[in-house]
């Protein structure tokens, strides 16, 4: 009789779980998550949530949704439309707290509306304990350049330039002064892939402004101690309105004012390329954008161990530890320093 007892209230169990469906109302069941949920019913996370008044991603076993607005399932897709879906490499994220999407496709080699897209997200609201699908950008790599020995002489603060390769107009980047365009081949080449790196992640960001290189033959320039040799740049920031004035002018960069994830992809494109032989040596930044970049990426669920090894940021102006170092003055650009090529004996 036990037995039979069991078995009844299973049948009475499903069909009332059935008649629930019949009415547009999902029953939430042990490992139920609302991504879960909306992929079942061929909707997303928002509607969910909008049309059962929650306020977050947080569910209780026995909770009955409304889920009646919802297709019966998800919409279906064409042959190649399933085949493309499926050769996609696909992650499938738990949203963390502090996480934006921004961040996320900056972490993620994305953008915010493939996110959106991918997951039917009609705004920018995430909460902790969602799930998102990412699919990140398999664009095909930048080339890197190739060593061009003789052109940068001597040192950054006391050298000179031979045979330059000069930064000419292109798109995506704005030269604030033509005279002082002038580098060696890597500092020009390295700094439009960069912009090219950026622009494939955020194909809407703005002009970037690009500051000094070095003079047509090198040499002592007016406001520099260095930017002799070809190797040194200045290299504004993203924002996310293009400020008044910019990128005719530097703008110092606020907490309210920078594009975290377009500022991000640029700093990690020369951080990366500091193993490189022609890569990055140093960047120079004012110790309180540092900060600025440091808590906005720490926010965003950067792990510690990267931002320690990027920023000198929090261990004091003097410290020698971090890539990026402080130098008064850099609260508006950044001051990329480039390696000699190998092998370059007059490159010091």
């Amino acid at each position: 009789m036990r037995h039979r007892s069991t078995i009844l209230l299973i049948m009475m169990s499903l069909m009332s779980l059935e008649t629930a469906h019949a009415k547009g109302i999902h029953v939430v069941s042990e490992g139920d998550t609302l991504w879960k949920i909306s992929r079942t019913y061929g909707c997303n996370i928002q509607s969910v949530r909008d049309e059962n008044g929650l306020v977050d991603s947080s569910l209780q076993v026995g909770q009955q949704l409304e889920v009646s607005r919802c297709k019966s399932e998800p919409a279906p897709t064409t042959r190649a439309q399933g085949k493309a879906r499926r050769q996609e490499k696909v992650i499938r994220y738990r949203v963390r707290r502090g996480d934006t999407l921004g961040g996320i496709a900056a972490r993620y080699g994305t953008s915010v509306r493939r996110i959106q897209q991918r997951n039917q997200i009609r705004n920018s609201a995430i909460f902790p304990g969602d799930f998102l699908e990412l699919t990140p950008t398999k664009a095909p790599p930048l080339p890197h350049p190739k060593a061009v020995l003789g052109q940068s002489r001597g040192h950054t603060n006391s050298g000179r330039l031979r045979r330059p390769t000069r930064l000419h107009k292109g798109k995506g980047y704005f030269i604030r002064r033509a005279h002082r365009s002038y580098g060696a081949e890597h500092t020009v080449a390295y700094t439009k892939r960069m912009v090219r790196s950026v622009r494939r992640q955020f194909p809407k960001v703005h002009t970037l402004a690009i500051g000094d290189i070095s003079a047509v033959k090198g040499g002592k320039i007016t406001r520099h101690a260095s930017h002799q040799s070809g190797r040194d740049i200045d290299i504004g920031f993203y924002f996310r309105r293009k400020p008044s004035g910019y990128p005719s002018s530097f703008v110092v960069a606020t907490t309210k004012n920078l594009h975290f994830g377009a500022t991000w992809k640029m700093l990690r494109e020369f951080v990366e390329l500091a193993n490189r032989p022609l890569g990055v040596e140093k960047i120079f930044m004012s110790y309180s954008t540092q900060r600025i970049l440091y808590k906005m990426a720490k926010k965003r669920g950067i792990p510690e161990r990267q931002l320690r090894a990027m920023f000198q940021y929090p261990r004091g102006k003097f410290a020698s530890e971090g890539f990026i170092r402080h130098e008064p003055g850099h609260d508006e650009h950044i001051h990329v320093r480039f390696k000699c090529p190998p092998k370059d004996a007059g490159c010091k």
